[in-house]
């Protein structure tokens, strides 16, 4: 899932339902940041994991 954080609140931007109970792959992080990037084109983009 990816988020956008403003404050002390996160709504979600976009998500992706997964068939496995593993970690995702580089492959499967790509394919759910991608979306949000050309979304956010043109905006200051700043990532974080917790």
């Amino acid at each position: 899932m990816i988020s956008l954080a403003w404050k002390k609140r996160a709504t979600p931007l976009y998500w992706k339902i997964l068939t496995h109970k593993e970690a995702i792959n580089l492959t499967e992080q790509k394919a759910v940041i991608r979306p949000v990037i050309r979304l956010l084109k043109g905006q200051k983009i700043t990532l974080n994991s917790r």
